[in-house]
Parts: structure tokens; sequence; C-alpha cells
């Protein structure tokens, strides 16, 4: 399993050439891809830390919804290396996949859990609930704090 930037980038420059798409799983199974996780002691000992770590994420992804090309000048500025139409590609992909809140909805993370129980070899009925696994609590409180103060991504 490769990134959709990486699959890009290797189709064009020939090394999945003899390779086949099995699946396209951002646009066949929408899944969280990415995530923060910490411990409970970290986030015990430095919940600021964590808020802090939180809001600027968010943040950066108001940013990236909102601005297509300072976004793109962003990533060719981090990865000179990549051609600027793959990245503008992956970009695009990745796009849809983001929410402004920072959270995925109950039915993703159902599916999420359901695939990775399968994978695991965990009985469907062994499956802790959703809030025992996911905590939005931080996120959500970061996001309301956000829209409250009325912040706005700028250029």
């Amino acid at each position: 399993m490769i990134t959709p930037v990486d699959s890009l980038s290797a189709m064009a420059n020939g090394s999945l050439k003899n390779s086949h798409l099995m699946i396209d799983f951002v646009k066949m199974l929408q899944l969280p891809y990415t995530g923060a996780a910490v411990s409970d002691q970290f986030l015990k000992n430095n919940p600021k830390a964590v808020e802090g770590f939180l809001r600027a994420t968010i943040k950066g992804v108001r940013y990236s919804l909102a601005f297509e090309q300072q976004s793109i000048d962003a990533l060719q500025k981090r990865n000179p290396q990549t051609d600027p139409k793959l990245i503008l590609e992956g970009y695009r992909n990745t796009v849809p996949t983001m929410t402004k809140v920072g959270t995925a909805s109950d039915d993703v993370i159902r599916t999420d859990l359901k695939v990775r129980a399968a994978i695991l070899n965990i009985s469907p009925g062994d499956v802790r609930p959703i809030d025992e696994i996911y905590d939005y609590t931080l996120t959500r409180k970061v996001t309301a704090e956000l829209d409250c103060n009325g912040w706005q991504p700028t250029p």
C-alpha cells in the first residue's frame, strides 16, 4: 500500500509499469487515513501541548482547504524533487479526505473499525465502542474555540 502522491510519482517514473491498481482506498473505502495519538500520561501531563498541536493542525487543514495555490507552493517548496503536476494531483486527491473540524463521522469510524477488526481477526462482537477508541474531546474543543472566535485562514 502506498500513498496517492507516491503512487503518482512511481507511475510517472515507470516504477509501477508492471503493476496494477487493486483498490484505490481514497475513492473506494472511506477511512480516517491520518490522526494524532498520544499516551494517556502525555495527555494528562501536557494538555496545552496537545491542544496547541491540534489547533495548529486544524488551522493548517483549513488553510489548505481555502488556498489551493498557496498550499501547492508550500508542498513544492518542501518537495522540490517532486514534479509539480504530481503535487497538484496529490493535493486534489487528498482534499476530499480532509475535514474542517478534524474529526471523522461515526459511520466512517465504524467502517474503519470493521476493516481493522477483519485484518486482525477480531470478532465484530469484540470490537470496543467508538468512544473507547477515538476521543475527539480536545479536537472538538479547539474547533469550537476557532469557530467562536471567528478564525479564518488568510493567505
